[in-house]
């Protein structure tokens, strides 16, 4: 049986156009090909993290009260998001398994798949958002009116883009899993120099532009968004560089859309339930003050640094492992994880040694007249900076599991030390203040990390075959 499958493998991969051999991960080199998908994947990482500093520095140009209230509304928006983890990672996933086995209508069908659920689901949560917008702002607690009216204002305009939102990060991670990822990256690109011209626009009025403030961070933010999709759409469908096309009027298949929510549905509880648990952090810190919020809001920017290098890693290890776990290639996917985790845990390090000696100057650029503020972010910098390497391990790792197919352990053990969170945040903040509720989210990032390292050590060790072994 094992020849039988080998030789239907050698004869697809005698057989493949020289088209499809560009974006073959099964063969050549290991660390180039890595590289070389790794790169615009960490360009791309990069460019959203400038996306996010760049909206969050325009906002900070107004004050601690507009970041409280972009900030508020943008932890739905990230919840929200969580969820388009549900078709993203199952496409990818699957759509690299289908390249390594050089089944491109397979993987067609797949990609069409995934856009159709993401297009669906940021209809849905876009209308939810829409319609709770106001109970979900006044949850937070502000009792300044200007954030309140502020932060609706923000949600209410993103509501309405939201499928773009979700439908996005799906383009990416699919061309990812084709082995092109310096498509998305040229996409972001682009969005990212828009949003910087929409943001001077309209937040600012500059001229005959009027001065929009919050809302107009949120829609320059919204615009680019729709661009980055008119992108993709155009390039998808028209492209013949790809060795995968997709067609419009292509049925949806029910039985892949099953399969793609199997394999990103632990992901994706994972990721809503981290958003849900940052929400509920971010209502404890409402309780200290706007500077206190503030601290959080641009510190999760800043810790963008190691967190988007990190998925940027993850994404590239997805795609490089899928394909070569569909192409039955074990060898590659134990060197390509060393190599990942490698430079992922170096960036982690870059970042804690950033955050704990220069926290203040970071926080100086957002608010160079508000002290107290600039004081509140050093100190959440700092005792971040301990969980940084950490928190680039857990992330890489769930990279080689998602390749593999099994997303069920690395979100149990995110799961359940991020809810893990809400009590011991809690408990700190009543003896430290927000100082606890820092030290409980670095403290719980070390763990994931080490729980992450364990888990791969215990499979290899105990497991091999199931854990190693390529599909039958």
């Amino acid at each position: 049986m094992h020849s039988v499958h080998s030789d239907s493998r050698e004869t697809k991969e005698r057989t493949a156009s020289p088209l499809s051999r560009k974006y073959d991960l099964s063969s050549g080199p290991i660390t180039r090909s890595l590289l070389r998908l790794t790169a615009p994947i960490l360009g791309t990482s990069l460019v959203m993290m400038l996306h996010s500093l760049v909206d969050m520095w325009c906002v900070s140009q107004l004050g601690s009260e507009a970041v409280a209230a972009a900030g508020t509304g943008g932890f739905y928006i990230w919840l929200a998001l969580s969820l388009a983890s549900i078709p993203r990672i199952g496409a990818q996933i699957k759509t690299a398994h289908a390249m390594g086995e050089k089944q491109y209508e397979e993987a067609a069908s797949f990609i069409q798949t995934g856009l159709f659920l993401a297009c669906s689901m940021g209809l849905l949560l876009g209308l939810i958002l829409l319609v709770f917008r106001h109970p979900l702002i006044h949850f937070y607690g502000f009792r300044d009116p200007s954030v309140i009216s502020s932060g609706i204002t923000y949600l209410t305009t993103i509501s309405i883009a939201m499928p773009f939102f979700l439908i996005n990060p799906v383009f990416s991670s699919v061309y990812q899993a084709m082995g092109n990822s310096r498509l998305p990256f040229l996409i972001n690109a682009t969005a990212l120099s828009a949003n910087l011209a929409l943001n001077l626009l309209l937040i600012f009025g500059p001229g005959p532009f009027p001065a929009l403030g919050v809302f107009g961070a949120a829609l320059a933010t919204a615009l680019s968004q729709c661009l980055m999709t008119i992108l993709f759409f155009l390039i998808m469908f028209r492209s013949r560089e790809l060795p995968v096309r997709l067609h419009w009027q292509a049925p949806i298949d029910l039985s892949k859309a099953k399969e793609i929510v199997r394999i990103g549905l632990p992901y994706g509880i994972q990721e809503a339930l981290f958003a849900l648990f940052s929400i509920v952090l971010s209502r404890l810190v409402t309780s200290f003050g706007n500077q206190e919020v503030a601290a959080y809001r641009v510190g999760a920017q800043a810790e963008a640094i190691s967190w988007q290098t990190a998925v940027g890693f993850s994404s590239a290890l997805t795609a490089f492992v899928g394909q070569n776990f569909g192409a039955g290639k074990p060898d590659r996917i134990r060197a390509a994880y060393k190599s990942a985790l490698l430079l992922s845990a170096s960036v982690g390090l870059f970042a804690s040694l950033l955050f704990f000696l220069f926290g203040s100057e970071i926080f100086a650029l957002f608010f160079p007249t508000e002290p107290f503020t600039v004081e509140a972010g050093a100190l959440y910098l700092k005792i971040l900076s301990y969980s940084q390497i950490f928190m680039c391990i857990e992330i890489t790792t769930a990279g080689l599991f998602g390749g593999l197919g099994n997303t069920r352990i690395p979100s149990a053990i995110g799961i359940v030390f991020t809810s893990l969170r809400i009590p011991g945040a809690y408990l700190l903040s009543s003896f430290l203040g927000v100082r606890g509720i820092w030290w409980i989210i670095t403290l719980s990032s070390i763990v994931k990390g080490i729980c992450a390292l364990l888990a791969v050590f215990y499979l290899k060790r105990f497991r091999p075959r199931v854990f190693f072994s390529p599909r039958s």
